[in-house]
């Protein structure tokens, strides 16, 4: 059935939904769709090599046996991430390894099975990951090898290439404590291999940001209210520091020189707000920065505008979207400015522009309407760039570049060859069916 504005659905007295329910269901969507996911594949493959058929014949004898004939040698990478089932595929698969006829001309060919990994470093229950596990098979794998007399080499990885003496001391010491070190099967021991570099370690008070009030019903607000963002609060911190160093020039030991902005890498736990508001900061400081190393285009700020503008010409009575416009590069109002139109009102917000906002804002926004249905997206999204704006009579490009600084560049030019690789895949879908794709396109570019 296709839901359309003229259905409704009503549902009433509804039971809360169980997890077996909600298997069940997804179950029953495999099985009629003939599908496998990730974790059918592996279970299959295990029961394949590891199962007996129903009459007590072994099909798996005679699929390894197939399978013996060309496999010679067996790598597994990120070695702590795999899982319990995963194992045991790798170690049906070299179980002829080291054993009788499997060790076949030994003379030419030496069957070797190599496994890199690192327990410490295990995303644990990434995809069913199990650490335990991993020292389960390198005993089990050992046992073999030493059986077969052949070599097994347990190489340990405990040298560092990329941290300091002082970094990796405090990592030691975090696990040397018995309520963490159950955490891991191993002592965490490490070497640095850049010896004789100095390091250090701060660790600096957590910034919260102060709970939301309680919820009061909403009025027209008579002065602007101070906030604290505790991700900005921390991202200034961090620009200040950085150029604390660089204006009173801090020496790098390792170096014997003053530091530079390339000598300092920050990592983040998650590419979310607080990377923005930490480029941000940095740039008002004047550090230079190199930005972001991957992108979501669709979520860059520039590329929002740029949208909001597509979807107003599509429909011009989306409120939401048209107030966003409005305080959008390309016109530049201000919260205040807003609220006198769009508060108290008793028709739409484009129709309360049109009566009586500057004729250059309302001429503008008419113009849209009328010409970026017309042709290409890449010729619409173009258009919007290159026209003046109603924002000090600037085109598209410039309002962007003085709010928004020369890292929008990027987001906008690949904005615009995703446009443009649009229009030649999909001719006939136009400006709807592009806006569809780019909301639904989570892609990272690096």
């Amino acid at each position: 059935m296709e839901i359309t504005s003229s259905h409704f659905i009503i549902i009433k007295n509804l039971l809360p939904i169980q997890p077996r329910d909600i298997i069940a269901r997804y179950e029953h969507l495999k099985s009629l769709q003939s599908a496998l996911d990730y974790d059918d594949l592996i279970n299959a493959t295990r029961d394949l090599l590891c199962s007996k058929t129903q009459n007590g014949l072994s099909m798996t004898d005679w699929i390894l046996f197939k399978l013996d004939g060309g496999i010679d040698h067996i790598l597994v990478d990120e070695a702590q991430d795999t899982s319990r089932e995963q194992w045991d595929i790798i170690l049906k698969l070299s179980e002829e390894f080291f054993t009788g006829l499997g060790a076949r001309d030994a003379d030419k060919v030496n069957r070797t099975i190599f496994i890199v990994g690192d327990e410490k470093q295990s995303i644990y229950r990434f995809n069913g990951a199990d650490p335990k596990s991993f020292a389960r098979v390198k005993s089990e794998i050992q046992t073999r090898v030493t059986h077969a007399q052949k070599s097994f080499q347990d190489v340990p990885m405990n040298t560092s290439f990329r941290s300091v003496r002082a970094i990796l001391d405090t990592v030691d010491a975090i696990f040397n404590h018995d309520d963490v070190r159950g955490a891991i099967a191993e002592n965490v021991q490490h070497t640095a291999y850049r010896q004789g570099q100095s390091g250090r370690v701060e660790i600096w008070p957590p910034y919260q940001t102060p709970p939301l009030p309680a919820r009061q019903p909403w009025k027209m607000p008579t002065e602007i209210q101070p906030s604290f963002d505790a991700k900005a609060a921390l991202a200034n911190r961090i620009a200040d520091q950085i150029a604390t160093w660089i204006t009173n020039g801090e020496l790098l030991t390792a170096h014997n020189r003053p530091i530079a902005a390339g000598d300092i890498m920050i990592l983040v736990r998650r590419r979310n707000a607080f990377v923005d508001h930490l480029i941000r900061a940095l740039k008002s400081k004047n550090i230079p920065v190199s930005g972001v190393d991957r992108m979501v285009v669709s979520s860059q700020i520039a590329v929002q505008d740029i949208l909001a503008i597509l979807n107003f010409a599509l429909m011009p009575d989306d409120d939401l979207t048209l107030a966003t416009i409005l305080k959008s590069p390309f016109i530049g109002w201000d919260d205040r400015t807003l609220e006198e139109y769009a508060f108290p009102r008793e028709k739409t917000l484009w129709e309360e522009i049109k009566s009586r906002a500057p004729d250059t804002i309302t001429a503008w926004l008419s113009t849209l309407i009328e010409t970026l249905n017309n042709g290409s997206v890449f010729e619409a999204a173009n258009t919007i760039l290159i026209q003046k704006t109603p924002n000090n009579n600037k085109t598209g490009w410039q309002a962007i570049l003085s709010r928004l600084g020369i890292d929008a560049i990027d987001a906008v030019e690949e904005f615009l060859s995703q446009a443009q690789d649009y229009d030649f895949q999909n001719p006939s879908l136009g400006l709807q069916g592009f806006l569809h794709a780019m909301h639904n396109d989570k892609r990272a570019l690096k």
